[in-house]
C-alpha cells in the first residue's frame, strides 16, 4: 500500500501499535465487567503489535452464558483474551494477516471479512493510548503517541471493535477441536489534531455507546452511525463524542517505539532530538501505523 502524502508530509501505513498499562482491577470497574468474566492479571503493554493476545470486552462469548455473544439476548460482559488480526469464521485456516487488524467503518457492513462479526460480534478494545509514525521534511522518522484525557480515573478509552470464532473439526490430533478468537479494530477518517499526523483514525466510542455497540440485539448500522456522528458533533447517542476528540493529546516519543520488541517505560518518553555528531545517524527500525485499515 502506498504511504499518503500530506502537506508534504508523508503518513506511514503500515501494521500497528498501541499500549494498555492501566492494572486488571481499573479496566474491569471501568468496563462493568465482573472479577469472574477476566483474567487474573494483565501485564501492563507498552507497545502492543498485530498478532499479539489483547483483552478485549465484550458479551460473554461462552455458550453456557445467559444469550452469549450469538444469541439474542444479551449475557455478562467479559474481558477475553483474543489475537490482535481478525480470522474469519469461514477462513481455511487459523492464519492472521496484517490486513484484518484494522476494519474500515466504510466498509465493514459489505466486507466479506467483517461483516458477520459486525452484525452479531461487537467488542471494545480497551486503550491507554496509541501511535502513529511521520515522516517529516527533512525524510526523518518521527513516532507520536496519542492519548485522550478520558476525564475517568484513569485515561482508558474504548475503540470499536468487532471479533469472530474460527473453529478447527476434531482430528486425532485435537479430538476436543481447535478454536481460535480473534479481533480487527474499527477505523474512520481522522477528526480535530489527528488529521495533523495521519488520515485515518481508530473509532473512539463515547461512553454512553458502550451498551449499545457491544449489545447483539442493537442495529449494528444504526449504533455504526451513532458513534460516527458523535464524534464529529452530530446527534445521537453518542454525541458526546466529539468531546472525546477535542480531548486528545499527541506528543513525540522515542525511537525505540519503532521496534515491537521494546516492549517496556522507555518507549513512551519524550522525544529528545539526539546529538547526531559530525556524520551520526539516528536509526530507525521496523515501525508502522495502527490505522490505515482496509
Amino acid at each position: 500500500m502506498k504511504p499518503c502524502a500530506c502537506a508534504r508530509r508523508t503518513v506511514v501505513r503500515v501494521c500497528g501499535r498501541y499500549y494498555l498499562t492501566s492494572p486488571i482491577e481499573v479496566v474491569l470497574r471501568l468496563f462493568g465487567i465482573a472479577p469472574e468474566w477476566g483474567p487474573r492479571a494483565l501485564t501492563p503493554r507498552y507497545n502492543i503489535a498485530p498478532r499479539q493476545r489483547v483483552p478485549i470486552v465484550r458479551v460473554a462469548a461462552d455458550e453456557g452464558a445467559v444469550g452469549g455473544a450469538d444469541g439474542g439476548a444479551e449475557g455478562p460482559r467479559e474481558l477475553a483474551l483474543v489475537t490482535w488480526g481478525l480470522v474469519p469464521h469461514w477462513s481455511r485456516g487459523p492464519t492472521t494477516n496484517l490486513s484484518t487488524i484494522n476494519a474500515r467503518a466504510e466498509s465493514i457492513a459489505t466486507s466479506p471479512a467483517f461483516r458477520d462479526g459486525f452484525r452479531r460480534r461487537r467488542c471494545i478494545f480497551p486503550v491507554n493510548g496509541w501511535y502513529e509514525w511521520r515522516t517529516d521534511e527533512a525524510g526523518a522518522k518521527a513516532a507520536y503517541a496519542f492519548s485522550v484525557d478520558a476525564g475517568n480515573e484513569t485515561p482508558i478509552v474504548g475503540l470499536a471493535g468487532v471479533w469472530d470464532r474460527w473453529r478447527e473439526p476434531a482430528s486425532k490430533a485435537a479430538p476436543d477441536g481447535v478454536e481460535l478468537h480473534s479481533a480487527a479494530i474499527i477505523t474512520t477518517a481522522s477528526l480535530g489534531v489527528v488529521r495533523e499526523y495521519h488520515d485515518r483514525m481508530p473509532l473512539v466510542l463515547a461512553e454512553s455507546m458502550w451498551g449499545a455497540w457491544l449489545a447483539p440485539t442493537s442495529d449494528a448500522g444504526a449504533v455504526l452511525g451513532a458513534a460516527i456522528g458523535g464524534l464529529s458533533g452530530g446527534d445521537g447517542a453518542g454525541s458526546d463524542g466529539a468531546r472525546v476528540v477535542e480531548r486528545v493529546v499527541v506528543r513525540r516519543v522515542s525511537s525505540r517505539v519503532n521496534s515491537p520488541r521494546n516492549d517496556d517505560p522507555s518507549v513512551l518518553e519524550r522525544w529528545v532530538e539526539p546529538d547526531l555528531g559530525a556524520g551520526g545517524e539516528d536509526s530507525g527500525g521496523a515501525f508502522g501505523g495502527l490505522f490505515g485499515g482496509r
